[in-house]
């Protein structure tokens, strides 16, 4: 039996948008400021809203990353995690996700995120030495020495 490899395409920035929902969704009506502009705890910005809808794109450095590093290890199991990323106690700033194994980091400082998260209090695993790649083009995976999966992200 041959070994074929499978290739994906995703569009990145439907997953982009969808990413945000989600964060958008755990967060809204809890006591959590959402992005760098809220006044209000639990309301949703309009600009949010905006991005969410397609009507705007995101701005500067803000939006979707991926964290990976050499050797990282991924477990591709049908899986949804997210945790925010929070400063001064209640300001959600992005967001932690792994979808599918893919560790995702969602921006919404149009800086961009911070370097690395060695420094973030409550950052655990894989997360800490993570390398995050903006408007990222492919992730290829290996088993067993072999190439199993390569996943294009079209932007």
């Amino acid at each position: 039996m041959a070994y074929q490899v499978k290739r994906l395409s995703i569009n990145a920035r439907l997953l982009e948008r969808w990413l945000l929902k989600v964060l958008l969704n755990l967060s809204f009506g809890q006591q959590l400021q959402l992005g760098i502009s809220s006044q209000a705890d639990g309301a949703v910005p309009t600009e949010l809203v905006r991005i969410c809808f397609g009507l705007q794109p995101f701005s500067g450095k803000s939006g979707m990353y991926v964290g990976a590093h050499n050797g990282m290890n991924m477990q591709m199991e049908e899986e949804l995690r997210y945790s925010p990323l929070l400063i001064d106690g209640n300001r959600v700033v992005g967001g932690f996700f792994e979808v599918a194994g893919i560790h995702l980091f969602l921006s919404l400082d149009p800086n961009g995120p911070p370097p690395t998260f060695n420094e973030v209090e409550g950052i655990q695993g894989q997360w800490r030495t993570t390398q995050l790649r903006w408007q990222f083009r492919e992730i290829q995976t290996v088993l067993n020495h072999r190439m199993s999966h390569v996943i294009r992200f079209n932007w």
